[in-house]
């Protein structure tokens, strides 16, 4: 392994990770190797995928009725 680095989680985040290492029956650094893995490939394709707040909200536009009748 190439380095180390240590963090603290909340409780009920941490009580969820040693649940499902036990579960799928891996090191729970296994399991948060994964997560960072999928997080930061998800980012970069987001961060080349900036959407305007117009085009965010494009799918609700008109979706609602605000002039009450």
């Amino acid at each position: 392994m190439a380095g180390q680095t240590s963090f603290r989680l909340p409780q009920n985040m941490l009580r969820a990770l040693n649940k499902l290492a036990r579960q799928r029956g891996v090191p729970k650094s296994q399991v948060v190797r994964e997560a960072i893995e999928q997080y930061l490939a998800g980012s970069s394709t987001n961060q080349t995928k900036a959407m305007s707040v117009r085009e965010r909200s494009a799918p609700y536009i008109g979706s609602i009725n605000l002039s009450g009748s």
